[in-house]
């Protein structure tokens, strides 16, 4: 095609990455309405309105929450999760710490963030045990220790109020463990620990799709921005992201399957759907580093996510609600943003 003939477009992926899309209007090779182009991954990219002979795009929530404006300092979930959970209303920007816009705290709120914690911890641990089935018990240990660090004394309160305080005594526990038979013991004890720590939130808010899919959009947003942070020009430069990645998606897929039924009564096709677009993400993120050169460009992992949230959406449209407020001023915490290992 001749270079004078094309129109290079710019073209939101969902999530914030611009890629150039060239057609050539000279042959008429535009894109009719009703026909998207597609987010890299086979899928096609959310939030297009034809308009005036062009696509019109705007970012997704996935966008908003990874790279919009200033996050509350609540950390990570309270960016990651959809307002809607957190009790947001949608409108105005928020105060200090994101606690405005219509936004009340309430026992919905804070099942919503122990959910969530308490799965990104779920993340650090399968993956540390993946790697202690491995033999990398150096690897292992470190991710043993993330909960602890990086995770807890953002639900210590909310623990401590619900009578599942021992949950910091088994991560303490099992980060003094002396070797891989104590390991593999007291993270048994810390899982179920952990696993008590989620039957605080009632069963009927629990396991409901809306709060499921909620907490799972937010580990796969996360897993995204760990994979960011992980990757270059094709190469693992962060093993720790790379893998805190991994386990996010991971505890996505466990999550997903376990209430898959209540999912599919929502919306069968989109639920298979969703769970697919993990499936594929996970393949995207194997244990092994690929070989140099060879990790999925950061477009790929973030189209498949954003593939995912458009599902989410599908089966919980209530989620929807509550967008378009501002967080405020912070946005450190939680999984405490760019980390040093």
């Amino acid at each position: 095609m001749d270079n004078q003939t094309k129109h290079k477009l710019k073209l939101w992926l969902g999530v914030g990455t611009f890629v150039l899309a060239s057609y050539g209007t000279a042959q008429g090779a535009t894109h009719p309405p009703g026909q998207p182009p597609e987010n890299g991954v086979g899928h096609p990219v959310p939030e297009a309105t034809w308009s005036s002979g062009r696509w019109a795009w705007r970012p997704t929530p996935l966008w908003s929450a990874m790279h919009g404006g200033e996050g509350g300092e609540a950390g990570t979930c309270a960016k990651m999760l959809p307002p809607a959970l957190l009790g947001k209303t949608g409108g105005g920007e928020g105060g200090e710490g994101g606690e405005g816009g219509g936004h009340r705290r309430d026992s919905a709120a804070d099942d919503a963030l122990l959910g969530c914690y308490l799965h990104l911890m779920e993340g650090h641990l399968r993956v540390g045990m993946e790697a202690l089935q491995r033999g990398d018990e150096t690897m292992a240990r470190s991710h043993f220790a993330h909960p602890v660090q990086e995770v807890y004394d953002e639900i210590a309160q909310t623990l401590q109020q619900r009578n599942a305080a021992a949950l910091k005594e088994a991560l303490e526990a099992l980060i003094r463990a002396d070797d891989a038979t104590a390991l593999r013991e007291r993270h048994a004890k810390v899982m179920a620990r952990l696993r008590a720590a989620l039957e605080t939130i009632p069963a009927s808010r629990r396991d409901a799709a809306p709060f499921v899919t909620g907490i799972a959009l937010a580990l796969l947003r996360t897993a995204a921005h760990e994979y960011e942070e992980a990757v270059d020009g094709g190469n693992v430069v962060n093993r720790i992201e790379y893998m805190d990645a991994r386990g996010f998606t991971l505890t996505t897929r466990e999550l997903l399957r376990a209430q898959a039924p209540a999912l599919r009564r929502r919306n069968g096709d989109a639920a298979e759907s969703l769970m697919a677009r993990v499936d594929e993400l996970l393949a995207a993120l194997p244990h092994d580093n690929p070989a140099a050169g060879q990790a999925p460009p950061v477009s790929r992992v973030l189209g498949l996510v954003s593939a995912a949230e458009f599902q989410v959406n599908a089966i919980a449209p209530e989620l929807s609600r509550g967008m378009g407020g501002e967080g405020g001023e912070g946005g450190e915490g939680g999984e405490r943003g760019k980390r040093a290992h």
